[in-house]
């Protein structure tokens, strides 16, 4: 019980000295802690990120089992617009041959929708 007290005076003490040191003291202190505390806290983080993980594993392995599912209906979905875009794509270069399209020209080329033709005012 004595001891104890002991240890809350020395505590309590020790606090009051380091609260009221000046800054530039103050920040060596504290950089000093941080180098001594650093290796364990390191430690600690890494031991508590493996524990959080193992336990969500645990209380929610259906919420990861269905996220898979998800995800693998989206590979599949992804893979069979890919086949598809290829198809087409094959298709287009197979149209492209056939119409003779050339992709190089020295001119400078492009689409339009024909909306008339032959004379400008129509009579004809």
């Amino acid at each position: 019980m004595r001891t104890s007290r002991y240890l809350t005076w020395i505590t309590l003490v020790v606090i009051v000295i380091l609260v009221n040191l000046p800054s530039r003291v103050w920040d060596h202190v504290r950089d000093w802690c941080r180098e001594i505390i650093a290796p364990f806290h390191s430690v600690a983080s890494g031991f508590g990120y493996r524990v959080s993980e193992s336990c969500s594993t645990l209380v929610d392995p259906a919420g990861k089992a269905m996220a898979t599912k998800q995800l693998e209906l989206q590979i599949a979905n992804l893979r069979e617009r890919v086949r598809h875009l290829e198809s087409l794509d094959s298709e287009n270069a197979s149209l492209r041959v056939q119409l003779g399209y050339k992709t190089n020209s020295i001119y400078r080329l492009e689409s339009c929708e024909v909306i008339a033709r032959g004379e400008v005012s129509g009579w004809w």
